[in-house]
């Protein structure tokens, strides 16, 4: 709900918008964190261990053929650390490969991630999957992850690859190119995977920017100042914020970067109002 009341603190909201949501379904029940890649078609899940050092993954991809997924020193394909895996019958096939250029990226001589599952349903297709934060890839090749930003590409194709079987007993996969692909910056490591509880009495309000038309442009920084709700603008007592969570209109996470809040005093009337984008409220 929008804040109806005028309250003493102003507080100012800046969003970077990018142009380009979860799925409902048993994994976002598993894992503590998604993110959804390409609506409808590809969703991302995780969870990660400080203590054992590894990260395990899950991608949900609208596909029967095969799907790719890797860590990227700079969001794109040559130079990525990634893997690809599909379903044929009742065997599935999965690979750490490295991404020497824009082709079929060749199966990595040390094998670093780790299939744990693989499943299809509903035409969709479910890899899950884990690694450590960081290989011992002789090779140099695999990319460490850190608790940082990392850059991620991925990319399916609907039908399956060619398995050819060699003299030799080896396999031999030949790979139609993608049919849709993409990139993302996520920070793997930056949230709790077991955040404490809420106290019971805790109370909550949203603010909200609504019919916000997002520019058709890379990057959007957007801005809003309002007054804090009078759930908090009260002196009697000592209050805390324990908790600040994005309210994203279902369908619209994939352009939302990311959001900074900050805590103003020297606001003006004027100050307030309809958000914009920050390079004209900061020049008007």
């Amino acid at each position: 709900n929008l804040l109806k009341k005028e309250m003493k603190l102003p507080l100012l909201l800046l969003a970077c918008l990018t142009p380009v949501c979860f799925s409902d379904n048993h994994l976002a029940e598993k894992y503590p964190f998604s993110t959804t890649l390409h609506e409808g078609y590809y969703y991302l899940y995780w969870n990660f261990s400080s203590t054992d050092e590894t990260i395990q993954f899950a991608v949900r991809v609208k596909t029967t053929g095969w799907v790719g997924f890797g860590i990227s020193p700079n969001g794109q394909m040559p130079g990525s650390d990634v893997i690809i895996g599909w379903i044929d019958g009742q065997k599935s096939y999965f690979h750490d490969r490295f991404a020497v250029g824009r082709y079929e990226p060749p199966i990595d001589n040390m094998q670093d991630w780790f299939l744990i599952s693989a499943r299809q349903d509903d035409g969709y297709t479910e890899l899950e999957f884990s690694r450590n934060f960081t290989t011992c890839d002789n090779e140099s090749r695999d990319i460490d992850l850190l608790a940082d930003t990392s850059r991620i590409v991925y990319s399916w194709n609907d039908e399956l690859p060619t398995v050819t079987q060699n003299s030799d007993r080896s396999e031999t996969y030949t790979f139609k190119p993608h049919q849709s692909k993409g990139s993302a910056s996520i920070n793997f490591l930056g949230g709790l995977p077991n955040p404490p509880q809420i106290p019971s009495d805790a109370k909550s309000f949203t603010v909200k920017d609504e019919n916000v038309a997002v520019p058709d442009k890379d990057t959007t920084y957007w801005c809003k100042g309002v007054r804090l709700s009078d759930i908090i603008d009260s002196y009697d007592e000592v209050k805390y914020i324990v908790k600040f969570s994005p309210s994203i209109t279902p369908g619209s996470e994939a352009y939302v970067h990311h959001i900074l809040v900050y805590i103003c005093d020297e606001f003006e009337e004027s100050d307030l109002g309809p958000g914009g984008e920050c390079s004209d409220i900061n020049n008007g």
